[in-house]
């Protein structure tokens, strides 16, 4: 059975037990199965024997049996809702008992018990003449493995204050010993859940001063308790990890399926009670999809920029347009590599290389996550083409998981706090990659400590419960009744248990909390936030930097704005934004290499000729091509691949490279040769995903530039790079092979593929047509003076490395230094060199700038698969530094010897809880540890982790979760939190990890971050849209999808959509009255051009506000200050032969009167007490009604059915002390009351 200690007080308080339904799920599944409660169990026992037995059932209604020592016994109505039974039990000693609920003709359905709680699914308690309650140790029963409390249904010695979960965190306060605390009244009686006692001594005092020794002082009267008790883990027993199980308790099974599963195609479901949010997400890597967004380049083009600045502000910038289109989640970046550039879904990915994806990504992820929206890096793990993509299964050695093809994935997640990580849909050595326990589990979380949720893509999930196993703890794309009855038939039949489905509850949960989900998070506007000069003009520096220049003979570039140029070319007038795909982003406008030429010189100066379609053979264009060459100063033929020709597989997506081949479409080729022949200056743009090879056409330009896809600017960044008015800078992110007969055999074997890229070449001696890392200038550059800091390091030691860059041209410009390690020491294969750092670095012409490197054991890891874990070799290197993989003139040698293993602690992330508070808030704080030293740190070895705001200490905690291995991370949180939020400044807070020095790291400058937590004015910045998911209503819908809650569920990528005739209408209701200072009504592309915006207060009587005669679409905002209920948008004509379709309505302002609401109020309903603390009865209710908690902004914090003097628990991990608003309605009233809180 595990720990029982003897506490000798009987404690007359609901004492919830944890346990499963399997059994009744079994007999009953049409009564249990739609609305499943988790089944909780208390027991009294009082000094005299007769023991009181509790069970809460999923239904009050439902019947309910305990058998106890053999004998059955019908237990009738207790106390809240609960079923009670009162069995004599004679003498001292273990009794066993177990609950059950009549089946009918089945007999009884008893409760499963797991075999951690009790023997043959029963369950045993202790009771003898002196012990009032045993606490027994129940282990998986109450998912931790320290103490299961029976005064908490999920025992955390360091959760919650007011519980006695907390006795181990004030077991150092002391207090009165067990003898000391048998002055118990023994007849104490039940009042609200409290138990009074009669006398208060010196040893046992009064804690909380209410004249009585009662529940309020368990924390002093049990203090020792804690003494016995195993804490198993900070993180596991913090108060955020209290909130989320309180949560996963008060779910139903239907409920909580509903959090890992999708709603809609975009969504998961909101949970009404408790009020958890849903997820609303969107594609894609590089922008906003379905809607007015900003189009960046792709990834690949961005790894191309080499730019690591550039790419966070890329993050942060679509960061801020996902939040104002009203998306959670954004479903990219790609952190895929390029190992082969005909996979169509290149244009993705960040290149060839591990290092340079991570680092790049790295700042994507932090500039993303800046703003309240969740990145999710994808596809872990192994995509490399489009063909067959469910059903390919690749080959992987477990070193190249953790190592070449891994390490991307454990660096962003682990350095930029990812929290979200996307499946693959192939297969990874036999396993789905959702239904992988190997990468899921094994690697992702155990090892490298990923502490949030795994995405399934959509229908990559064939097995649920396979997959919820695994580790993929959410689901999309799958029907939800077939996705829960295959969980809910494999729980019936043990395959699954609860811990199971709580355990990705619980990752689902820690991202809502930790990204502002639950709190006050602020309102996006994409008015405001999305498509701003801002993010034009960083999409045009980002497609500029993204620009390689390859060859420039005889200074053909840059041009003069004098020069006549012939346009030639499929893609000249075409902005070439993307493959085929998810990804694709449709933006406000797109500018075309011909509009970006006219924006340099004037269009009599440009001869524009086709001469050949981008995916065709037809070769009718190429004579009107050559005769605007003839006549021309330059040629400049922009070319590439399109959607056609590269993507992703699915609908009418073009698959793979079209062909097989690497090689740019031969047409193409072959009218740049025809070009060539009439006119000598031919200048070649490229634009595409994967990169092309160009055996025909390279010694027919002058002059070579590859663009891939730059983005909806990509016209003006062409055209800037043309004439000078940019620098490139762009480096390969690849490698360009001379022609087909380079690349490997496409085949789905990754253990021989020397991983690929620039290793693959050097390995096989090959001499590719450009190597990765690879990009010229207009200026030209100098490398020099490659030193260390030493020539002999112990293994895991830093190593410094400076290389100086010198700008020996005409024009500023910037150079890319490149450093690469060769490792001549391990006992293993190791590629030829590798990049193991990189920085661009932007230089005046004279001007010379000194780089620095540091090279740790993450730089020098490889996996050792006999060990198990990563290793640094023992042995000689080399470093290398140059401006390409290829150009690399500076070498040095370095020795590594073995040292003394040890860890390197480093703090990466910090997070709060709220995210966004508010004065008067507790602050809660996690951060994300990790560990890139030789050491693996135990579960039971210690290591201090602090916070600090604004310089001062507020929170310690003692140990970490689980194993922490070399290599791997953990989320760590304060165990305690008792700062409390007071005025509205920006808190700076400092995340100490072994503050006190108790480890000798490898380095000891890494262990704190500081990071900024936004406090929220709740007078000006915590402004509620009311509207949302407020009860909507239409005259008709286009579609079942085009429902008028699409318009009032804060996305801006759903529609309410009208049939396709006038007049409609779409009202909302608000619930009460507040007084509407502003409302919004975002048109879709079917608006109407005569409408009228309407208010009421009775939902009959309507106030016209706007009459609008000539609407044109659009965002249409209005400040009416006026008091209001509902809202009536009147559509009388069309504007399109489509429907009125509305984006969003949203509206803000405040409650009305004094109370807050306008009064409705029935004299004989009252709320007793009030003030209230804990929970609430409405008295006089003439039925049951739904009853809806607003705060004093209008924010809804809970709802649900009441009945009138039952007894209603408030929720308050999110109310703090102050007043509230009450609305009751059923039938024939509607009541609005204020409730006061302490």
């Amino acid at each position: 059975m595990g720990l029982r200690r003897k506490l000798h007080l009987p404690m007359p308080k609901i004492l919830p037990f944890a346990c499963t339904l399997k059994a009744l799920l079994a007999c009953a599944p049409a009564v249990l199965i739609s609305d499943l409660s988790a089944c909780m169990g208390w027991v009294e026992m009082a000094s005299d024997h007769a023991v009181v037995f509790r069970v809460d059932m999923p239904d009050q209604n439902m019947e309910a049996l305990v058998e106890v020592e053999g004998e059955v016994h019908a237990m009738t109505a207790g106390p809240w809702g609960a079923k009670e039974a009162t069995v004599e039990v004679p003498g001292d000693g273990m009794i066993a008992y177990r609950f059950g609920t009549p089946a009918g003709t089945l007999g009884i359905a008893w409760e499963t018990v797991p075999p951690s709680c009790g023997t043959g699914g029963i369950r045993t308690a202790m009771v003898n003449g002196s012990t009032a309650l045993d606490v027994v140790c129940f282990d998986a029963c109450g998912r931790c493995s320290g103490c299961a409390d029976p005064f908490s249904p999920h025992y955390n010695p360091l959760a919650a204050f007011d519980s006695p979960a907390e006795l181990c965190a004030e077991a150092e306060l002391g207090g009165c010993t067990y003898s000391e605390a048998e002055n118990y009244d023994a007849n104490a009686q039940w009042d609200n859940g409290t138990c009074a006692f009669e006398s208060v001594s010196a040893g046992c005092p009064d804690y909380n001063g209410d004249g009585l020794v009662g529940v309020g002082d368990m924390l002093l009267l049990l203090a020792d308790f804690g003494q016995a008790c195993v804490v198993v883990s900070a993180s596991d027993d913090h108060p955020l990890e209290a909130l989320i199980q309180q949560q996963i308790d008060a779910m139903s099974w239907s409920e909580k399926i509903a959090q890992i599963h999708r709603n809609t195609f975009w969504t998961t479901a909101d949970n009404v009670n408790p009020p958890i949010p849903g997820f609303t997400m969107s594609d894609g890597p590089h922008g906003v999809r379905f809607v007015d967004a900003t189009s960046f380049p792709v990834g690949i083009g961005i790894a191309a920029s080499w730019n690591r600045e550039l790419a966070h502000d890329v993050g942060y910038a679509m960061g801020t347009e996902f939040h104002a289109y009203g998306k959670h989640q954004q479903l990219g970046p790609a952190l895929d590599l390029c190992r082969d550039p005909r996979n169509g879904r290149s244009p993705e990915t960040g290149g060839e290389d591990p290092f340079l994806v991570a680092h790049m990504n790295v700042e994507v992820v932090k500039g993303i996550q800046a703003q309240p929206v969740i990145a999710t890096i994808k596809h872990f793990n192994g995509v490399n083409k489009q063909v067959n993509r469910h059903n390919v299964n690749h080959t992987m050695t477990q070193r190249q998981l953790m190592e070449h093809y891994g390490y991307n994935f454990r660096r962003v997640m682990q350095d930029a706090g990812a929290m979200s990580v996307m499946n693959a849909y192939n297969l990874v050595n036999g396993d789905k990659c959702a239904e992988s326990h190997d990468l899921l589990n094994g690697i992702l979380k155990d090892r490298w400590g990923f502490p949030f949720y795994v995405v399934s893509d959509w229908g990559s999930v064939w097995d649920a419960s396979k997959a919820l196993k695994a580790g993929c703890d959410l689901e999309m794309d799958v029907d939800i009744s077939a996705y829960e009855e295959q969980l809910t038939n494999d729980y019936v039949n043990g395959y699954i248990d609860d811990a199971d489905l709580d355990r990705a509850i619980r990752r689902v949960l820690r991202v809502k909390y930790l990204t502002g989900m639950m709190d006050n998070l602020p309102l996006g506007n994409p008015v405001t936030d999305a498509n701003t000069p801002e993010h034009q003009s960083l999409c045009l520096d980002a497609g500029r930097e993204a620009i390689v220049l390859l060859k420039n003979e005889g200074d053909v570039l840059p041009l003069s704005s004098t020069q006549t140029v012939a346009l030639v070319g499929p893609s000249a007038t075409v902005a070439q934004l993307d493959g085929f795909g998810s990804s694709w982003v449709d933006p406000p406008y797109a500018v075309t290499p011909y509009q970006g030429l006219l924006n340099k010189i004037p269009a009599g100066q440009i001869d524009f000729a086709q001469g050949c379609a981008i995916n065709s053979t037809d070769t009718m264009g190429f004579q009107a091509a050559r005769e605007a060459a003839m006549s021309s100063d330059v040629v400049v033929f922009v070319g590439g691949l399109d959607q056609t020709q590269e993507g992703e597989n699915y609908g009418e997506g073009p698959v793979d490279r079209t062909g097989g081949s690497v090689e740019l479409p031969l047409t193409q080729q072959l009218l740049i040769q025809e070009l060539a022949e009439v006119n000598p200056n031919v200048i070649v743009v490229l634009k595409s995903g994967g990169i092309c090879a160009v055996p025909q056409a390279l010694g027919a330009m002058k002059g070579f530039l590859y663009a891939f896809y730059p983005g909806m600017e990509g016209g003006n960044a062409i055209a800037d790079v043309l004439y000078g008015d940019f620098n490139p800078s762009g480096k390969l992110p690849v490698t360009m092979p001379v022609d087909d007969a380079q690349m490997p055999d496409w085949n789905d074997d990754f253990s021989d593929d020397y991983n690929g890229g620039y290793r693959y070449y050097d390995e096989l001696g090959l001499t590719p047509q450009f190597p990765f890392g690879f990009g010229m200038s207009y200026t030209s550059f100098s490398i020099s003076n490659l030193q260390l800091d030493a020539n002999s390091y112990a293994a895991g030691e830093p190593i410094t490395a400076t290389v100086d860059v010198s700008n020996t041209g005409s024009v500023a410009g910037a150079e890319v230094v490149q450093l690469y390690i060769e490792n001549e020491a391990a006992p293993v294969w190791m590629p030829e060199k590798e990049l193991k750092g990189f920085e661009k670095v932007h230089l005046e012409p004279g001007e010379t700038a000194t780089v620095t490197f540091t090279l740790g054991a993450n730089e020098l890891f490889y996996f050792d698969e006999g060990l198990d874990r990563y290793q640094v070799a023992t042995g000689q290197y080399v470093v290398r530094a140059g401006s390409s993989s290829a150009d690399l003139s500076l070498s040095t040698g370095f020795q590594i010897s073995s040292g003394v293993a040890a860890p390197d602690f480093e703090v990466t992330r910090v997070f709060s809880y709220p995210r966004y508070p508010v004065p008067g808030d507790s602050l809660l704080l996690c951060a994300l540890v990790k560990n890139q030293g030789t050491l693996d740190i135990m579960s039971d070895e210690a290591v201090s982790m602090s916070f600090l705001v604004d310089g001062v200490e507020m929170a310690v905690t003692e140990t970490l979760l689980d194993t922490l291995w070399s290599g791997g991370a953990t989320l760590q949180c304060a165990s305690v939190s008792n700062y409390v939020v007071e005025g509205t400044d920006d808190l700076v807070v400092t995340a100490q990890v072994d503050g006190g020095d108790s480890w000798s790291e490898l380095v000891e400058t890494n262990n704190s971050l500081v990071h900024t937590v936004d406090v929220l004015n709740p007078d000006t910045e915590v402004v509620p849209n009311l509207c949302y998911l407020k009860p909507a209503t239409a005259t008709s819908q286009e579609s079942s999808e085009l429902g008028a809650g699409q318009a009032v569920d804060g996305n801006f990528s759903t529609r309410w959509s009208s049939g396709f005739y006038d007049p409609q209408t779409i009202t909302v209701d608000l619930l009460n009255v507040y007084n509407l200072t502003s409302i919004l009504l975002a048109w879709e592309t079917a608006y109407s051009s005569e409408y009228k915006l309407e208010v009421s207060l009775d939902g009959s009587t309507y106030t016209t506000l706007v009459h609008e005669l000539e609407g044109d679409g659009g965002n249409d905002t209005f400040y009416p200050n006026v008091d209001a209920r509902y809202i009536r948008v009147v559509g009388i004509q069309r504007g399109t032969p489509w429907g009125h379709s509305l984006w969003e309505i949203q509206a803000f302002g405040s409650l009305v009167g004094a109370s807050g609401v306008a009064e409705q109020t029935a004299p004989s309903i009252r709320l007793v007490p009030n003030p209230a603390k804990d929970e609430v009865r409405i008295q006089g209710l003439p039925g049951e009604a739904e009853m809806v908690l607003f705060n004093m902004t209008g924010q809804r914090l809970w709802k649900g059915r009441v009945r009138n003097n039952v007894p209603v628990t408030l929720p308050r991990l999110r109310m703090p002390a102050g007043t509230y608003v009450l609305r009751l309605q059923g039938a024939g009233f509607n009541t609005a009351l204020n409730l006061v809180v302490d």
